[in-house]
């Protein structure tokens, strides 16, 4: 179990999450923030209204991604990797609760690892992951 995020990392826009998917590309080095275990940290907000699915996906080159994703109410949800044979992606699905920012926070599984990523993130009323593709995590918090 990784460690609470303790501070506030750099927070991308805060408005309300366009329709489809938003992808943000990024990097974790040197110099950015760290979660307390040593790994580098990149975080920002996605707003999501009540019974809504925030699906989350990261792509990096350099390092075996990890996500954090946390709710209105900073309960938090994580996860490595949905295909150990893949240690470039990490994904997950949520469904919120309760409306408002939810903040999304990619990380490495290794403390000091460094690279580019991509993350996509897509706000929609329906859950979206299909019965086809049991293997992918779906949670609810």
């Amino acid at each position: 179990m990784r460690p609470l995020l303790l501070g506030l990392v750099a927070l991308g826009a805060c408005g309300g999450e366009p329709e489809g998917p938003v992808v943000r590309s990024g990097a974790l080095e040197a110099g950015d923030r760290q979660l307390d275990s040593g790994e580098y940290a990149d975080a920002f907000v996605v707003r999501a209204g009540r019974g809504q699915w925030l699906r989350v996906e990261v792509v990096a080159d350099g390092f075996d991604p990890y996500l954090i994703v946390r709710g209105p109410d900073r309960a938090q949800t994580e996860v490595d990797d949905s295909d150990p044979d893949d240690l470039t992606r990490a994904e997950l699905a949520v469904r919120a609760a309760e409306a408002g920012r939810w903040t999304v926070v990619v990380t490495s599984f290794a403390p000091g690892a460094t690279g580019t990523y991509r993350v996509t993130t897509t706000v929609s009323d329906t859950p979206p992951l299909s019965p086809a593709e049991p293997d992918r995590p779906t949670i609810t918090v």
